[in-house]
């Protein structure tokens, strides 16, 4: 019976007779529906990455017939157990996927059967995000301090590209540090596609670049490119002038200059070396100089000076050079060259008792000028003994303060004691 239908159903009786007698079959013809589709997939489905994507399908069947689902993907049958543990889960007729990636983009066929019939619904998801990454980086017209990078553009992964930021890292440090942002990159070939960019005043002499990049659009950005080939930029002066001068301390006689070297990413060149100016302030007009080449990349120096102007006002700067030239001068900061000792002592010196372990001493307070201290008064240094032994086994104590008193404790009570300061 070719094609079956509803009506063919009933009982069916299959007689056989010859010249010997007659003999009968019995059958019951029963005639079931296979499974309709209730709920369809949408033809189509457009989403972007970390969006979560629900897909549902529903079939009606016969109440006697059990139906299944099966779920394929690019034509792969997706097991229940192989996406456990997974952003996916099948539920019978419902497929979820959280946060979707663009690897699960594609086709997905929702089959539904049974024992007496098959049918099935198809829909295509189309995930768009970031753009891929772009290949075929190469830099060209390397300077100093400029270069163009050309490359082909990646997967546009749905919405068109609107800018790119190019990359770099060098020898120098292994991070990747931006270089360009924003940019927006001119065809130079329509069959190939190739793109480039002009890196202008963006990079470091005397260095050596790996460049990459990576595109965006209104997503965000996608992953970098690949690492370029490695390209040298040439060398140049410094450009940069030693930070953090400073300085002061030392011996009698000594102006102690300091500074921060620079690091070899801001030398710009080999041979790098200072040179250090110093006069003293209010009082010379002219700088005194100083080049340390013999000493390469440090970041401090003693200047010899007449012992007389000890505590003395001076004005530096620091420069620096390499092979290639001088750098720029720092600004000019002011610093005290080496102490002195005090020339004077406190005077009047008194001393009464605090309570029974302890004496307040107090002096007349120091005339603080430069020629008496001849450095900044930082604190007072007490010497105390008991009266019944020798000075030479007298207790020191040093005060850090500028004030004309002091407390000393731990004393025997009901005891005499001497004390100087």
């Amino acid at each position: 019976i070719s094609p079956v239908s509803r009506d063919d159903e009933g009982m069916y009786v299959c007689i056989a007779q010859n010249q010997y007698g007659t003999d009968e079959s019995h059958g019951r013809l029963i005639v079931l529906r296979g499974p309709m589709l209730v709920e369809q997939l949408t033809p189509r489905v457009v989403t972007s990455v970390q969006r979560d994507v629900y897909l549902r399908c529903q079939a009606a069947s016969e109440d006697i017939l059990d139906i299944a689902y099966i779920w394929t993907h690019n034509g792969l049958r997706m097991s229940h157990s192989e996406y456990f543990n997974t952003n996916i889960k099948i539920d019978g007729g419902s497929l979820v996927i959280y946060n979707i990636t663009l690897a699960e983009g594609g086709d997905y066929e929702c089959i539904v059967k049974s024992a007496v019939g098959r049918i099935a619904s198809k829909t295509t998801v189309f995930v768009e995000g970031p753009p891929g990454p772009p290949g075929g980086v190469s830099v060209t017209d390397v300077s100093r301090y400029s270069g163009t990078v050309q490359w082909t553009d990646g997967a546009t992964n749905g919405r068109p590209i609107i800018s790119y930021i190019i990359s770099g890292r060098t020898n120098w440090n292994n991070t990747w540090v931006n270089i360009s942002y924003n940019v927006i990159a001119k065809e130079v070939n329509r069959y190939t596609g190739r793109k480039e960019a002009l890196m202008d005043n963006s990079l470091r002499p005397w260095a050596t670049y790996e460049f990459r990049v990576a595109a965006a659009n209104t997503l965000g950005y996608g992953f970098p490119s690949a690492p370029s080939p490695m390209y040298n930029t040439p060398p140049d002066k410094p450009r940069l002038a030693p930070s953090n001068v400073g300085g002061g301390g030392g011996k009698i006689g000594d102006l102690t200059i300091a500074w921060t070297p620079l690091p070899s990413e801001d030398q710009a060149g080999p041979g790098i070396y200072y040179k250090v100016f110093w006069r003293r302030s209010d009082h010379d007009s002219e700088f005194q100089s100083l080049e340390l080449k013999e000493l390469g990349n440090i970041g401090v120096t003693v200047v010899r000076i007449q012992q007389d102007f000890y505590y003395t006002k001076y004005d530096v700067k620091v420069q620096a050079f390499n092979s290639i030239g001088a750098g720029p001068e720092s600004e000019e900061v002011t610093i005290f060259s080496a102490e002195d000792m005090p020339q004077v002592a406190p005077q009047q010196v008194a001393a009464r008792g605090f309570n029974s372990t302890s004496l307040n001493v107090s002096w007349v307070p120091i005339d603080q000028t430069r020629e008496k201290i001849r450095g900044r008064l930082i604190g007072h240094r007490l010497k105390y003994w008991n009266e019944k032994n020798r000075e030479e086994d007298a207790v020191y104590f040093l005060s850090r303060t500028t004030r004309p008193w002091s407390l000393l404790i731990g004393l025997q009570p009901n005891t005499y004691y001497y004390v100087k300061v």
